[in-house]
């Protein structure tokens, strides 16, 4: 994969952001703007690996100007390819996807100097 693509189903129009040569893309994350966000009017995350320069960004994408990022993350580095994510419609607001540990109890205030 090396661009991201936007498909209107009603229109039947298709955007592309495409991060140019020597890129390549990971699976993106869909995020609304709001609760009562209207219909197209969101943002897509997604992790651009740059080979040519070693490094990977997170760009921004708003889906009502889908080719041109609203702000990228350079990452000093390049992360390792990503897994795949989990599409949810809505969850209930006093539920996660995330598991809760319980808080760490501090012995002598040490931090990770307490561990061994």
């Amino acid at each position: 994969m090396h661009a991201y693509a936007l498909l209107d189903k009603l229109s039947g129009k298709v955007s592309l952001f495409d991060p140019g040569q020597g890129c390549t893309v990971e699976e993106p994350i869909f995020v609304p703007m709001s609760k009562n966000a209207p219909e197209g009017g969101d943002w897509v995350l997604g992790m651009i690996q740059r080979m040519d320069m070693n490094r990977s960004d997170l760009v921004v994408l708003d889906t009502k100007d889908f080719a041109k990022p609203v702000a990228v993350v350079q990452l000093p580095f390049r992360t390792d390819g990503q897994i795949h994510g989990n599409w949810v419609n809505a969850l209930p607001d006093d539920q996660s996807l995330t598991r809760v540990s319980e808080p760490v109890k501090k012995l002598m205030g040490r931090g990770a100097l307490e561990m061994g």
